[in-house]
């Protein structure tokens, strides 16, 4: 089984406080996993870290075997967008983004890249037009 995600050695964190230590963690194709713990203890940290949304971080991230992770001093963001064209996305927390709409209309509002609409506009805004629908209806 290929791994899909390889993180080795990261540490992140904002400001002067380092959220997360020396972390390693590496997800196979097919697995399900689950981030457990406290509030506070780093579950978003490590998100926003693989997302690049962190304010710096070291170590290895690795999405499909090419690597996404730097060290982050310029700002947070900065690649965010690199990253999202090797698949990632982040839903944020919270009962309902969108009121009215299932979760996996949630997941659909936020995943297409500006090249997969180009790529297949067809299907883009069939689910677009169905979602802008839902929405202003509520």
């Amino acid at each position: 089984m290929n791994e899909i995600l390889e993180i080795k050695g990261l540490s992140a964190g904002y400001g002067a406080l380092t959220v997360i230590h020396d972390l390693d963690l590496i997800v196979k194709a097919g697995e399900r996993i689950g981030i457990v713990g406290l509030n506070g203890h780093g579950k978003t940290t490590l998100f926003y870290a693989i997302a690049g949304l962190t304010h710096w971080q070291r170590g290895s991230i690795k999405i499909d075997g090419k690597q996404i992770g730097r060290t982050r001093s310029q700002g947070p963001g900065r690649y965010t967008h690199i990253i999202v064209k090797e698949g990632l996305s982040i839903m944020p927390q919270g009962d309902e983004i969108f009121h009215g709409l299932s979760v996996q209309e949630h997941l659909d509002s936020g995943a297409f890249t500006k090249e997969s609409w180009k790529n297949n506009s067809f299907l883009c805004n069939s689910r677009l037009n169905s979602l802008a629908t839902r929405i202003h209806k509520n």
